[in-house]
C-alpha cells in the first residue's frame, strides 16, 4: 500500500516538472520568435511616440483603437504625458505577454505586450506596449505610460 501511495506521489511530482518545463519552453520559444520581429518594431515606435505629436502616433495604432478612442481626449492624453520631457534613452525592451483571441472578421489574433523602462528629461516611466499583429505588420493596440509625474 505504502508503495502505491509512494509511486502515485512521484508521477504528481514528475507532472508538475512537465508543466513547469512545457510552461518554460513555450514562453522561451514565443520570446524569441516575437524578438525577431517585434521587438525591433517597439525599438524604432518608442523614440517616435516620445515625440509626442498626436499624429505621428496615432499613425501606430490599429483600426481598433482608434475606433475606441475619442481624439480630444486623446489630444489632452497626450499633453499630459509630454509632461515626461525629452526622451533621453531606454532600456531593451522586456516581453510582458502573449494573447490570442478569435474574431469572425480576421480569424485568429494575437496580441503580444512589451514593457520599456525609459528616461526622460523630466522623470522616468514604463511604457506598457500591446502590439496586434497583422499580416506582416504590427500596430500598437494599447499604451500605457506609468510615471511618478502624474502623481503630483
Amino acid at each position: 500500500m505504502f508503495e502505491r501511495v509512494l509511486l502515485f506521489g512521484a508521477k504528481v511530482v514528475l507532472g508538475v516538472i512537465a508543466v513547469i518545463v512545457l510552461v518554460m519552453l513555450s514562453t522561451v520559444y514565443v520570446e524569441s520568435r516575437y524578438k525577431k520581429v517585434a521587438l525591433p518594431y517597439v525599438k524604432k515606435v518608442v523614440p517616435l511616440i516620445s515625440r509626442w505629436d498626436p499624429d505621428l502616433t496615432m499613425s501606430f495604432f490599429s483600426e481598433e483603437l482608434l475606433d475606441q478612442i475619442d481624439k480630444d481626449e486623446f489630444l489632452e492624453m497626450n499633453d499630459t504625458v509630454s509632461q515626461l520631457g525629452d526622451l533621453e534613452g531606454f532600456d531593451p525592451p522586456v516581453f510582458s505577454s502573449l494573447g490570442t483571441s478569435i474574431t469572425l472578421e480576421d480569424g485568429l489574433e494575437r496580441a503580444v505586450k512589451y514593457q520599456v523602462k525609459a528616461k526622460y528629461s523630466n522623470a522616468y516611466a514604463v511604457i506598457t506596449i500591446e502590439l496586434k499583429e497583422l499580416k506582416d505588420e504590427f500596430k500598437i493596440s494599447g499604451i500605457n505610460f506609468n510615471s511618478d509625474i502624474f502623481a503630483q
